[in-house]
């Protein structure tokens, strides 16, 4: 079915109505890759639900390019769910000599400038396989020094899992599955995929939904026991041992749906219209945005800021819904499509711990 602000709010039961937010309370997208928003596109898409009209200062590139999707898709949805909180939009020029010119800890020392206070949710719907960088093996300990400032200074990270289930790598390295970045990182919460057919319907995972194992770091003591569950369920299926590293970072932590989102966006030949979007690039906005709420309440109490979530989530068991039905799929080599990870109760690698409740959350934040 389609997705739009009001099927995310009876589902995941977050209101629209505006965010008790104070005037130094803010959220931010990453955009990377030359993406670009236009403000009218935010404007009218706000109005079309009814939502009241976000601000979104820019820091870095906002400039129109082939890209005129991710980043509109990023803000819309974030605002949308989260109740119009300020979103900074922190963007990467393309001069960067990383693989995809993409890089992450240059984004996040960006992050941590914004003045008066960096905003304390960020959502980053870009990524790439870890085997890309296999030239430049000290990107993931620098991104990783990266994200874990941000959790101390009171930033929540999420990042899309990826669009290739287990897989994410070249056609030329079947032999194993290859996890994403910075879904892989252990300082950020990741957000797999879900769909539903209908808004009574059960929420089942998306086969595209990325997840897995990190090839780099070990699996973290906060993630350990749910980890160790899913691994010796003896009702699910694993794929061959030989595909992933079962001692690695796991993820994604959590889930939101990830398909047919209405996102009004500039057109291929000009104007803006609406098209429907899928990816996990729609489920890290959205669980972002309710998360961010969330905080903002908090900050709106006199308490601190959540800051890295994945010990508390883990700790609490679930964050709204279990989701068990569905699996992802490695479609990466040649012709075949090799069988990925099953969602199971609890923890699984396709869906986490689960897609959002917001009352169950804001009770448990």
């Amino acid at each position: 079915m389609s997705i739009t602000p009001q099927e995310i709010a009876t589902r995941y039961k977050n209101p629209l109505t505006p965010a008790n937010a104070g005037a130094s309370y803010s959220q931010g997208v990453g955009e990377f890759e030359a993406s670009y928003f236009q403000q009218s596109d935010i404007q009218q898409f706000s109005q079309h639900f009814n939502l009241t009209v976000p601000q979104i200062p820019v820091i870095g590139p906002n400039s129109p390019s082939q890209d005129t999707i991710e980043g509109t898709l990023d803000v819309e949805y974030m605002t949308a769910v989260s109740g119009a909180i300020k979103t900074w939009w922190v963007s990467q020029n393309s001069s960067s000599t990383l693989p995809g010119n993409i890089d992450f800890a240059w984004w996040a020392s960006e992050v941590l400038s914004v003045k008066p206070q960096p905003p304390s949710v960020v959502s980053i719907s870009w990524g790439l396989g870890q085997y890309q960088y296999a030239l430049e093996p000290a990107v993931f300990a620098a991104d990783n020094r990266q994200f874990r400032k941000l959790g101390l200074a009171g930033v929540s990270v999420f990042a899309a899992s990826g669009d290739s289930g287990p897989g994410a790598r070249s056609y030329l390295t079947c032999s194993q599955f290859m996890p994403s970045w910075p879904a892989a990182s252990p300082y950020i919460t990741t957000v797999g995929a879900t769909y539903i057919n209908s808004i009574e319907a059960v929420e089942t995972a998306v086969t595209f939904s990325g997840g897995g194992f990190s090839l780099v770091d070990a699996t973290p003591s906060y993630q350990a026991a749910a980890v160790h569950a899913y691994l010796t369920n003896p009702s699910v299926r694993l794929p061959n041992a030989t595909f992933y590293n079962a001692s690695g970072r796991a993820y994604p932590d959590v889930a939101a749906f990830g398909t047919n989102f209405q996102v009004l966006a500039p057109g291929p030949f000009g104007g803006s219209s609406w098209q429907p979007i899928s990816g996990t690039s729609c489920a890290s906005p959205t669980f972002a945005g309710i998360v961010s709420r969330i905080n903002a309440e908090r900050i709106a109490a006199g308490k601190p800021a959540l800051g890295f979530l994945n010990p508390k989530i883990y700790q609490l068991g679930k964050v709204g819904q279990d989701i068990t039905n569905g699996y992802n799929l490695d479609k990466d080599c040649f012709i075949f499509a090799f069988g990925g990870f099953e969602t199971a109760t609890g923890w699984d690698p396709v869906t986490g711990l689960g897609s959002p409740d917001y009352e169950y959350l804001k009770a448990n934040l």
